[in-house]
């Protein structure tokens, strides 16, 4: 299946990172805003927290909550990028 991040230059999609984001995590984010940004020509809003993340989002960075979505679907064994059990939706 084929997930379309944005489409004419929209996007549903908001770049999240935790409340307590270190450092890396937070200039993380910010790259992967400005690659997407460079590379599609759309920029995606950057959120700390779960607050105002809208149902659409783009995970960064460590948070306590993606612990438990790994035990529950067994994504701790994946390197890197996965996605939840609705891809179209959040992706981590």
């Amino acid at each position: 299946k084929k997930l379309v991040i944005a489409q004419k230059g929209q996007s549903p999609y908001k770049i999240v990172i935790s409340d307590r984001a270190i450092p890396s995590e937070t200039y993380a984010a910010q790259e992967l805003q400005r690659y997407l940004n460079d590379i599609g020509g759309f920029s995606l809003p950057l959120i700390k927290g779960e607050k105002g993340a809208g149902e659409y989002r783009i995970y960064v960075g460590y948070d306590e909550r993606f612990d438990l979505l790994a035990r529950e679907k067994d994504f701790g064994k994946l390197p890197g990028l996965f996605t939840t059990p609705r891809p179209e939706k959040k992706l981590v």
